[in-house]
């Protein structure tokens, strides 16, 4: 392996040379802006290739030569090296340039302009790979498990795709204005962007989080994260994928040996963490950071407001709640009524600032110069391009969506004077009117692909490829439903063509190092290299429009009803789709990871995992739930296929539990009611009422269909299998019972009816215990109150594993939640964090110094006090110790309180418990069972807390040859 250090010289050397030629190539274009056209158009690649290569300079130069960087340094070095050439041959022009007379450079600025355009595919490609750059560079501190367990959607694309949008000056009077200014300085700023549908929050978002991270340059100590949210991806519209894309970022800028990201995913690495554990991370983030802290959010707005917005709202609140001096929060979204009650409720009006103004005005002005002057096909109108500039800025009333959709008629408009002036006198007077025009424009030969096209894409799950939207909208649906192959289109043209203007296709390239990008679990059929393409509605007010009920209610558009998008009849006629596509013969085949896939692979891989989706968002017609029953229980062996397919791996499939499992009542009640003819019965297992065995059935996952539905919060299914003759006592699994299985997702409604039928409050079972240990453990307060009113038993203690459920997961003595108990409720809701939960179980009598036998695991070994110790939970600490929890209580682990906090370097729970009168050389623990000193600091000095074995040294702990070596080896000031 190459010398880490003279290859990131390497890398810099050539990043300076294109940094070089891109800036003074941009510097011609600039002199002789006025007297050119068209060398707009051909530089704008430069102007992206410099602001990638700029921010990839910064991190070369600032990135530490350790010897664990070599593996990604080669990678720097490859991919720079491949685009040395066409960097090379910038060079070249701009020297060409330079020895060029005055009047020459026009014609070599033409000549150039030629040369960029047949170098685009080299430029493309260093623009792409410089991009990959910057993801290597900068996240590198983030190992592959933890960024695959919190799972952050890639807010990167939409950011790019905004920048697209962008041209020179965009956003530069916002930037430069006053308040944004005071923004990025005063301590705990906040500030709403206010604008409505299509005036670009967007774009100006992109120069916004350009402009600060220009401002970290400036500042080393800065951290910044961004969040797009995004109306046609389900991926990107709720709390949990905000939270979760800004830690991931910020963990990526933060130099720490156990940052708070790293912490969270150890205390549940099996399972994904709720918002509060989030929110908690991201605090604990915010304060990790010696400088200040910027967190962007655009487009707000297009977080559903039934379904997510709320959660959101609450989040930012408590954002803005912990009064951090150094967190600077910017968010953009339009001015609806829940986000102005909740972004104003302890805001002045001087944090809100709206777009319209003349800075929106002149950046529309800019847009449609700059527009219409570098696009090849507006040439015939040079003569009138002022004309043409008053015309669109004046009918924007500070929309930049509607400009664009005027582009397309002007390019159509027939060259004459007289067509150019009564194209401009008939533009559309409002963005609506412009859509009713763009669909009463369409082919009415291919009216009814467009239709489904569109109503497709207003409900799909996630981004389609361009050749899952082909293949979906060839699927005839109707009385004898089937996929039709010579219906399917062959292009990304024909799409743009039968939608035209309504649709948008994006070009993304695969990282083949990261098989997890975009989250999207197609496989990519029919790409050139590792580029694909992705059909998308062309704006969110296309997508408002067509779900609104302006079609329906509106005289002047009642020929468009058709285009009207319900959705019901929308998730109806892709649900309908989805499962004829999926019962077409041979579509479900298995197929080898090496073979080569066939034309239809690609819907077929949304069909199988998004149709369950769309069938219970509706109320599915007659036609399409013949279809699920067919995939259910027709013939042959579809449904094992399909059940494969998902990745379930189930050795012998039922469809009874399958359906309780993803809540199809219409099916269950198929299934139970109506049962199957007698091939079927033989086929399927017989999933009657008649037959008992299969309600109770367990799969090999340990589950069965009551618990299944009990797990996953399907009320209707658990009555109904209830009534068929489920045991509502039946144990099995990780889960037990049905019980603790709804106790630790929180259903409340479940866990009522199932107390209500007979189940056991104190049945012990499965890795939780009882459903009250399961509902402390998740912080489920509701039920916990349910359950002790029922008469749960606060002090029972789970011991069924003696010590094998809890163990130690690393060398540093971090706890994994494997497979067993937590000891006691209060136990369980103190090293869970559950303040509400552990004051409920002391009022209720808990015993605050109860723990376990000394042979169990370390979390049963120890008392309510060394729980939240360990986990870091001040609050509790506090609670426990003024409810007059014992200090210096010991257990078998990891000792007292003080020792436990110490362990996990938890300074402010150590100068607490210091405070309240903790031993600060008390033996025990692990360490003193195995013959060594065993005191706090001997605890801290063993996973490498630095600061916490320094505070415990100026309190008085003894301190040994071992402590000295260790501070020493530290970079520590030892006297």
């Amino acid at each position: 392996m190459a010398d880490p250090l003279s290859v990131a010289g390497s890398a810099v050397g050539i990043v300076s040379l294109g940094l070089t030629a891109a800036q003074g190539l941009i510097q011609y274009y600039q002199a002789y802006r006025g007297q050119s056209e068209d060398v707009v158009h051909t530089t704008t690649k430069l102007e992206l290739l410099l602001d990638l290569l700029e921010n990839l300079q910064i991190l070369l130069s600032s990135r530490k030569s350790h010897a664990k960087d070599g593996d990604l340094l080669d990678k720097v070095n490859s991919y720079v090296e491949d685009s040395y050439e066409p960097i090379q041959e910038l060079e070249e022009q701009l020297n060409k340039l330079r020895k060029t007379s005055d009047r020459d450079v026009i014609a070599s600025l033409h000549g150039f302009g030629r040369w960029l355009l047949l170098q685009n595919g080299n430029l493309n490609r260093v623009q792409h790979d410089v991009a990959v750059l910057l993801k290597l560079m900068e996240a590198p501190s983030v190992s592959s498990e933890i960024r695959s367990w919190i799972n952050a959607p890639d807010a990167s694309i939409n950011f790019n795709e905004a920048a697209k949008k962008k041209h020179i000056g965009t956003g530069s009077r916002f930037v430069e204005g006053p308040q944004f200014q005071d923004w990025l300085v005063k301590p705990a700023s906040f500030l709403w962007i206010v604008g409505f549908a299509g005036c670009g929050k967007s774009v100006l978002m992109t120069t916004i989080i350009e402009h600060t991270q220009r401002h970290r340059q400036l500042k080393q100590g800065i951290a910044i994260a961004f969040f797009f949210f995004t109306f046609n991806d389900e991926t990107k519209q709720n709390c949990s994928a905000m939270l979760r894309s800004i830690i991931l970022q910020l963990s990526s800028q933060l130099d720490q040996k156990d940052d708070p990201l790293s912490r969270l995913w150890r205390r549940s690495p099996s399972h994904s963490a709720a918002d509060q554990g989030l929110l908690e991370c991201l605090h604990q983030l915010v304060l990790s950071f010696k400088d200040d802290v910027y967190i962007l959010i655009d487009t707000l707005d297009e977080s559903p407001s039934v379904m997510y917005r709320d959660e959101v709202l609450d989040a930012l609140a408590e954002m803005r709640d912990w009064g951090e001096p150094r967190l600077h929060l910017i968010v953009s979204s339009r001015d609806y009524s829940d986000v102005r009650s909740s972004l104003l409720s302890t805001s002045s009006g001087e944090t809100m600032i709206k777009m319209r103004n003349e800075s929106i005005d002149k950046d529309i002005n800019i847009f449609v110069s700059q527009h219409i002057r570098t696009h090849q096909r507006f040439r015939k109108w040079k003569d009138h391009y002022d004309q043409i500039e008053a015309a669109l800025v004046d009918g924007a009333q500070g929309v930049f969506r509607w400009v664009e959709c005027q582009f397309a008629a002007l390019a159509r408009c027939p060259t004459s004077e007289y067509n150019l002036k009564r194209t401009l006198q008939s533009l559309p007077k409002s963005i609506d009117e412009t859509y009713a025009r763009m669909l009463r424009d369409l082919d009415p030969r291919y009216r009814e692909d467009a239709q489904r096209a569109l109503n497709f894409l207003c409900c799909a799950k996630r981004p389609l490829l361009v050749e899952e939207l082909m293949q979906a909208i060839a699927v005839e649906l109707g009385d004898s439903p089937k996929y039709n192959s010579e219906r399917q289109l062959k292009s990304s043209e024909d799409l743009q063509q039968i939608c035209a203007g309504l649709i948008d296709i994006d070009i993304r390239f695969l990282d083949q190092s990261d098989h997890g990008m975009n989250r999207m679990d197609f496989t990519f059929p029919n790409t050139i290299g590792n580029r694909y393409e992705v059909v998308r509605i062309a704006h969110f007010s296309v997508q408002e429009f067509l779900k609104s009920d302006r079609i329906q209610k509106s005289k002047d558009l009642q020929d468009l009803v058709s285009f009207h998008v319900s959705m019901q009849d929308a998730n109806d006629q892709i649900a309908g789709t989805c499962l004829t596509f999926l019962l077409e013969p041979s579509i479900l085949e298995p197929r080898s990871s090496t073979s080569s896939p066939p034309a239809y692979i690609s819907f077929e891989d949304y069909a199988t995992h998004y149709w369950v989706d769309h069938f219970k968002e509706c109320t599915p017609s007659s036609s399409t739930r013949a279809e699920a029953l067919r995939l259910f229980c027709g013939k042959g062996d579809v449904f094992e296929k399909w059940i494969s397919r998902r990745g379930f791996g189930e050795s012998w499939p039922a469809p009874l539990y399958y359906a309780s499992y993803f809540g199809l009542t219409s099916i269950l009640d198929a299934l139970v009611d109506v049962g199957l003819s007698k091939e079927s019965a033989a086929t399927h297992n017989a999933c009657t009422r008649a037959e008992p065995f299969f309600l109770n059935k367990v799969t090999s996952y340990g589950e069965t269909a009551l618990q299944a539905a009990s797990l996953h919060g399907h009320l209707a299914i658990v009555q109904r299998l209830i009534e068929g003759g489920a045991d509502i006592r039946q144990e099995s699994g990780d889960f037990g019972t049905a019980l603790l299985a709804a106790a630790i997702q929180g259903h409340l409604e479940i866990v009522q009816l199932l107390i209500t039928k007979g189940a056991d409050i104190n049945q012990q079972s499965g890795s939780y215990g009882t459903a009250l240990q399961a509902a402390s453990v998740r912080g489920n307060l509701q039920i916990v109150e349910l359950l002790i009113r029922k008469g749960a038993n606060i002090h029972q203690e789970y011991d069924r594993f003696h010590g094998t459920a809890l163990r130690a997961a690393s060398a540093f003595g971090h706890l994994e939640i494997q497979s067993g108990s937590y000891g006691t409720a209060l136990q369980a809701a103190s090293v869970r964090g559950n303040l509400e939960i552990v004051e409920l179980l002391i009022k209720k009598g808990a015993n605050v110094d109860l723990e376990g036998d000394n042979h169990a695991t370390a979390l049963q070994a120890q008392s309510a006090l060394q729980a939240a110790s360990a986990s870091g939970h001040i609050e509790i600490v506090k609670l426990l110790l003024k409810e007059g929890a014992n200090t210096n209580q010991e257990s078998s682990y990891y000792g007292t309180a003080l020792q436990a906090a110490s362990v996990f370097g938890h300074i402010e729970i150590i100068k607490l418990l210091l405070k309240e009168g903790a031993n600060i050389n008390q033996e025990g623990g692990y360490l003193a069972n195995q013959g060594y000193p065993g005191t706090a600091v001997e605890f801290a000095s063993m996973t490498g807390y630095v600061e916490a074995v320094q505070l415990l040294i100026e309190k008085g702990a003894r301190v040994n040859e071992e402590i000295v070596r260790f501070l020493i080896m530290k970079g520590a000031y030892v006297d």
